[in-house]
């Protein structure tokens, strides 16, 4: 099957880059495939001259369930749904 499992819009915004969007289809989360883009996101990010990786999440998202994920990839939560993600390099 050739379907799409998810998608991440992310935008330059000065010296940050910025997760607009992030989704993975429910029938295929929990298999590493959003660790595995976030990670591809990270590497870019290390290879350029940005200073953070920044995001927010939506009023509609399962903030607990996010929380705990971007926890994991090493971002902090700089307000309640907030995420930044600094690395030094």
């Amino acid at each position: 099957d050739k379907s799409q499992i998810g998608y991440m819009h992310v935008t330059h915004r000065m010296q940050s880059l910025f997760i607009e969007d992030f989704c993975i289809n429910e029938s295929c989360r929990n298999q590493g495939h959003g660790s595995a883009l976030l990670k591809h996101v990270i590497r870019y990010y290390q290879q350029k001259p940005y200073d953070c990786i920044e995001g927010r999440l939506s009023y509609y998202d399962n903030k607990t369930r996010l929380r705990d994920f971007y926890t994991r990839h090493g971002f902090e939560f700089i307000e309640d749904d907030y995420i930044q993600f600094v690395l030094n390099k």
